[in-house]
This record gives structure tokens, sequence and C-alpha cells, in this order.
């Protein structure tokens, strides 16, 4: 469509319309060239293009842009200012989008509706604003050294479908940066997305907050300061350094739609809390290790989770565990026999009465199951927690402890609190024990004799 200098729009005006790539364009100053439409949904199959070299502008406002499955590009060429722009204010749906736009200082591409599609959204060149909070709500931005975003729609949460890349946030957010005071991560189910940049704060004191049911894995070092809130789904921290949810206060949900945090890097925070009830469907979690209940090779997913600083951890939900294998022939274990966490530093650990110490059996064939590295023997013990380094305060010790079945051992669980370790012992009764309970058996017995009598 060309508009030369005046403003040209094409109103489907209800209609419903498919194209293959959408040229705008050739229009002078403010002119406009686009195509709107209340009611009305157009599908690109070939993206959409502004030709800008005139310094006007292109408008796409039908209800509905659709993706038609697939990866769009909308391009800006020969556009000579931020005026001269691309502007989507219809919501986009169904597929993936790349912005390919002229510069990051002339045509950018604007999208100003509550946008639901899914794909990815990767910036291979020019200025991408967001004049809506929720216009990447479902996508996952792939961050990379193009990747340059402008927050438009003023201060408040921004939520993104997730983040990927290795980036730098503040490197990506190219302007108003500090309009940023809460940043969502919204991942949906069944994907999964891992960012190593590093999350500073946008506003002073900006709060990440983990949304979606799917899994966001953080692995920077982290210097955001306002807190983190594990809402639902899955945040996995795989930094090696530093802190992976910042430095404020971190806390995971209980609910229907509960948070689990986990992986195996370093929260180091003043206060992490996790929620629970004492039901396994509404419990927080607490994950230690990237993986739960997965079996595999020992050593892949063997999780290492570092819980470090002044911390007050009050840990209300569940805390789980996977056990892989034993040292076969021995009673010496290695350190891929299991998930571990590492306390450190100071503060009180709360192990609060609606706690479950939830430990799975990834065995290969089960644990126990009667050969080489499965076949158990009394007094094997697996270390869960690292105490060694944790000069701080025992709170409350009263979780519940959901562990394997067993079959001619039982658990014990006594030393769980001091040196962090569950371990086996025999399932039949000592003899001296055995005799105990037989003479209480039989005082019972002639109590009830007598009272008959």
């Amino acid at each position: 469509m060309d508009g030369n200098t005046a403003t040209t729009v094409l109103d489907l005006n209800g209609f419903n319309a498919t194209v293959g790539l959408l040229t705008l364009g050739n229009n002078t100053g403010s002119a406009q060239t686009g195509v709107v439409g209340i009611s009305s949904k157009l599908t690109l199959t070939a993206g959409a293009k502004l030709d800008g070299h005139n310094n006007g502008a292109g408008l796409i406002s039908v209800s509905t842009l659709d993706l038609n499955g697939a990866t769009q590009t909308f391009t800006t060429i020969t556009s000579n200012s931020l005026t001269s722009n691309l502007t989507i204010s219809s919501v986009i749906q169904n597929g993936g989008v790349i912005i390919a736009g002229r510069s990051t200082t002339q045509g950018p591409v604007a999208f100003t509706g509550t946008n639901t599609y899914t794909g990815n959204t990767t910036i291979n060149s020019g200025l991408l604003q967001l004049g809506n909070f929720r216009a990447l709500q479902n996508s996952n931005l792939v961050t990379s050294a193009t990747s340059k975003i402008s927050l438009t729609a003023g201060a408040g949460a921004y939520t993104f479908g997730g983040l990927s890349g290795s980036t730098n946030l503040a490197t990506v957010l190219l302007t108003n940066a500090t309009s940023l005071t809460n940043l969502i991560l919204n991942p949906g189910v069944g994907a999964s997305n891992t960012y190593s940049g590093i999350i500073a704060n946008g506003a002073a004191n900006m709060v990440l907050t983990k949304t979606g049911a799917g899994t966001q894995a953080l692995a920077g070092a982290s210097t955001y300061s306002g807190g983190t809130n594990v809402n639902a789904g899955v945040l996995l921290v795989q930094n090696t350094t530093g802190s992976g949810v910042g430095s404020g206060a971190v806390a995971v949900a209980m609910g229907a739609t509960h948070g689990t945090l986990g992986g195996t890097g370093i929260i180091n925070t003043t206060s992490l809390t996790v929620n629970g009830d004492g039901t396994v469907p509404n419990n927080g979690a607490l994950r230690i290790g990237n993986t739960d209940n997965v079996g595999g090779v020992a050593s892949a997913l063997k999780g290492n989770l570092t819980v470090a600083g002044a911390t007050n951890a009050t840990l209300g939900g569940m805390v789980q565990f996977d056990i892989f294998s034993r040292t076969s022939a021995t009673n010496t274990f290695g350190s891929d026999n299991n998930d571990l966490l590492t306390l450190s530093g100071s503060g009180t650990v709360d192990f609060g009465s609606t706690a479950i110490v939830k430990v799975n059996d990834v065995f290969a064939g089960g644990l126990g199951s009667g050969t080489g590295g499965n076949l158990l023997a009394a007094n094997d013990s697996w270390k869960l927690i690292d105490w060694t380094s944790f000069s701080g305060t025992h709170g409350t010790e009263l979780a519940t402890f959901d562990l394997p079945s067993l079959s001619g051992y039982t658990w014990d669980t006594t030393k769980f609190y001091t040196l962090g370790t569950i371990s086996l012992v025999s399932g039949v009764p000592e003899p001296s024990r055995a005799i105990l309970m037989l003479f209480g058996a039989a005082g019972l017995l002639l109590r009830r004799r007598r009272k008959t009598a």
C-alpha cells in the first residue's frame, strides 16, 4: 500500500483476509498507511514491511493479527526517524516474531496490543517498542547483541513469556529501563527457557515474579534487589557465582498453582520462605537439583543447590531430593549418589510442621533391586544437607518425611537436622528389643486377665 502524501487506510470492515507480504509505506511526514478493521482478522503468510523512505508510518489495527502458525518477520526500511514506525495495535496470535528494523533510532516496530502468540520474539536489528505491559506476555524473548527494546507503556510490571540467551537485560532495555518495576516471567505449559545474562534493577528495587506453568532457568549472577516471588511453575537457579535471584527476599507460593524453586546454583538472600499447608498438591517446593524424580546417569542428574548469606529460611512446604545410586559393596557414598542442599552463612533454618521432606527413588531398577550398586546394607547413608558451613540457628524441626519404600530395612532420620543424613537400619528388631516387647505383651495380657477375674 502506497500512501504518497496522504493517509491511506484499508478497512476490512469486519471481514477476514489472508495476505502474503504486507507492504506499507512510501508516505510523507505524518501520513500513515495501514490496515484496520473492527472484528476483522488479518492473516500474514510472509510477514509485513514498512517502506518509510518518505518518513511516513505504518499501522496494523485489525482485531486479530494471525501469524499463520509460523514465525513472521516485521521489517522497517529507509525510515528516517523514531516516528516513522510500524505500529501494530492488533492482538497478535499463533506464531512467532522476528524484528528486522532499520536501526535503534529509525523505523522502530511498536507493539501496543495485549498479544497472545507463544512463539519466540527475536530482534535481529532495530528497536522494538513495547507499548503494552503484556505485549510479550506469552512469548520468550531471545536476547542477543542485536536485541533492543524500549518500554513505552509507562512504569509498571512488564510480562514476558520467558527469557533466553546471554545478553544482560540492561543492554537489551535500551530506553526507559527505569520504568520496569516488576519483571514477570510467564512461560506456558511445556515451555522451558534458559537465560544466562545478568538481571539488574530497572526501577530501584525491581522485583522478579515467576508465573506460568512452564520452567525458567536463570544462570547469571543477578543483582536486582526487590526480591523474587515464585508464584507458579518452576524457577531454576543455575549460576556459579553471585546469586541467581538477586539480593532480595525470596518467596515460593503455595496453592493450586504453587511455585517450585530449584536448580544447581546459588541463592544468596536474607530471607527464603517456602510456603505450604502440609498437603502435596498445595505445597510450594524447594527442589534440590534441576530435575525431580527423573532417572538416568547419576553424575548428570545430581544437583547441589546452595543457600547462602544471612538467610532466615522458613521451609513450610516441600523440600525435594532424588537419590540415584549407592557405592557398590561398601557403605561409603560418592558425590553422585543423591542431590545435596548446602547451607552456609548465618540465620535461622526452620522446618515447620507443614514441611514435607520428600526423597525420590530414581535408582535404575528401583532402590534395593538386588544387585551391584542397588544391593542395600544396614547403615547405608545418604547425605542430603551439608550443614558444615552453617553458623546460624536451628529452629523448628517438625517436618514430615516422605521416603521410598523399603524391604527388610527402615529409615533412620534422627541425624537429618545435625549431619543432614538419612540412613538404613535393619527392619528386624534387635534381640533385646524383641525380649522387651515380649515381656510388655505378657504384662498386658496378665492385667487383662486380672480385670476379667
